[in-house]
Parts: structure tokens; C-alpha cells; sequence
């Protein structure tokens, strides 16, 4: 409605022809709400309006006591899927149930989706050309991932990941992630009974303390 409720989602029949039931008097927006692989759009302005769009922007219409609204009509165009795969680095095996979120180039969340048992997910809905960035929304004890490995920290902004464009109506596909740190030492060279200091960096946090065994060969820890 003109408040940008929702009040309705009639479903199209074997013609793509809908009709919603009676509504009372007054100005109202609509758009298209597909699960088939078409973009959504708003009526009239034909703007793409995928996770969460309130259809504000779409051409209002005005419904009248006792008429029949005609003409509604939507040409819908195919879209595109970004898809990936989760794993762990400890065990090299997919991560279930990992909430992958869609950004758009303006940084406004678009679509979402959910890792299944092999860690695979794509986006619910589909996207049209452009450039999009992608976060793995951790709600456990793993850090939440940009696209590219960069930590996202609380409210991060997803344009801090690695672009992720999708072109010619095509699928972007391995987008992937990897959970967990990797570590790194760096090496010194100590003289027999002195003392080192080593240098140890993780690739993200872990939330935990961190043990580092090492050994000695020739005097080079």
C-alpha cells in the first residue's frame, strides 16, 4: 500500500496472468516476486527490487471502489546466481548452515542464501549484470568473512571484500571461503643457549589462545 505494507502476493497462473483479491480504495505499488530465476522488478519503473525492496519507487497505482485495475504487466528477464562453496581449513570439509549475504555496488544488501551440507550456497534471488560483494555472516565461533578472506569486524562495509561481477546473464561461480586461520612464524636463527623473539601471524581472529611448537635444526628455530 502507499505506506509500503504488504498486502497482497497473488500468484500468477499457466497464462502469467494474476489477480489480486478486493482491495479498499487508495494508491498502491507493485512488483514481481519470482523463485524461477527472473529478476523482480517494480511496476512502471522496472527497477530491479530483490531481498527486502519495498516497491516505493515503482509507478503507483490508484484503485477505485467497484473498477478493476487492468494492465499491470511485467516483462520479466532472466537473471544470474552467485554460488560458492564454505570449508574449513582444520578438516577441508563443507560448512552447513554458513548465512551468505549479497551486496550490491551501493553496498545494499540483495539477496541472501544458506550453505547446505557440502557448504555450497547460492543467492535466493537473481541478479542482474553489475558488481556485487559477498559475506559469509557467521553466527558461531568463526570470524564473519568478506569475499577475498578480509575479517568482517560488527557492521563492516561489504565493499571491503573482493568485487564479485557477474556479466552476460552468467552464474559467478566459486565463490568460495575458507573458515579458520592460517598461521605463520617467521624464522630466527639462535645461538646455542640464547633466546629469540618469533614472529606470529594469524590471517584472521580466532577468539582463543594460540600454542606454536617448534624445534631447532642447525640453530634455526
Amino acid at each position: 500500500d502507499a505506506g509500503g505494507r504488504l498486502v497482497g502476493m497473488p500468484p500468477t497462473g499457466f497464462t502469467g496472468s494474476y489477480r489480486s483479491d478486493t482491495l479498499p480504495p487508495g494508491t498502491y505499488y507493485v512488483r514481481s516476486h519470482d523463485t524461477t530465476g527472473y529478476i523482480d522488478v517494480t511496476y512502471g519503473t522496472n527497477e530491479p527490487c530483490g531481498h527486502g525492496c519495498i516497491p516505493l519507487s515503482a509507478t503507483p497505482l490508484t484503485v477505485r471502489a467497484g473498477q478493476v485495475t487492468r494492465g499491470v504487466d511485467f516483462l520479466l528477464h532472466k537473471g544470474a546466481r552467485i554460488r560458492g562453496r564454505v570449508v574449513e581449513l582444520a578438516t577441508g570439509r563443507g560448512y552447513s548452515g554458513m548465512e551468505m549475504l549479497a551486496y550490491d555496488a551501493g553496498g545494499v544488501r540483495v539477496s541472501e542464501g544458506t550453505t547446505d551440507r557440502e557448504g555450497r550456497y547460492w543467492t535466493a534471488s537473481t541478479l542482474p549484470d553489475g558488481t556485487y560483494y559477498v559475506k559469509a555472516n557467521s553466527r558461531s565461533s568463526h570470524a564473519s568473512l568478506l569475499y577475498g578472506g578480509t575479517v568482517c569486524m560488527g557492521e563492516c562495509d561489504p565493499r571491503n571484500g573482493t568485487p564479485v561481477v557477474i556479466a552476460g546473464g552468467a552464474d559467478a561461480s566459486a565463490i568460495d571461503f575458507t573458515l579458520g586461520a592460517r598461521l605463520a612464524v617467521g624464522d630466527r636463527t639462535v645461538a646455542e643457549g640464547g633466546s629469540a623473539v618469533f614472529t606470529v601471524t594469524l590471517s584472521q581472529p580466532v577468539g582463543e589462545p594460540v600454542s606454536v611448537d617448534y624445534e631447532t635444526v642447525g640453530g634455526t628455530a
